[in-house]
């Protein structure tokens, strides 16, 4: 499934399984966690959405997407090379 679009089998079986993982009634009844420190937010309206992510839900992390802590790492170090890369094509030629 890419861009949120179902083009196949494959993309149906697997947002079919999403759904079935995040639409439960704990998702309105109880707390779900979406992930470790990652709660679903309460119902609320739009404005209160963008409060309630602001000031509750966790910093992104790799921990979040299963990954070690060590691939951040690797992410700002590909991050910074390519800023300085810009940085340095952009400086006037003599």
């Amino acid at each position: 499934m890419y861009g949120g679009h179902i083009t196949d089998d494959w993309d149906r079986r697997l947002c079919i399984t999403y759904l079935e993982e995040y639409m439960q009634p704990d998702l309105v009844d109880g707390e779900l966690l979406f992930a470790p420190s990652f709660p679903a937010p309460p119902n609320t309206d739009y404005a209160g959405y963008h409060t309630y992510i602001d000031e509750t839900m966790p910093s992104e992390s790799p921990y979040l997407y299963g990954l070690h802590p060590n691939a951040e790492i690797g992410f700002l170090t590909s991050r910074s090379e390519k800023i300085f890369r810009t940085v340095f094509e952009m400086q006037p030629r003599d």
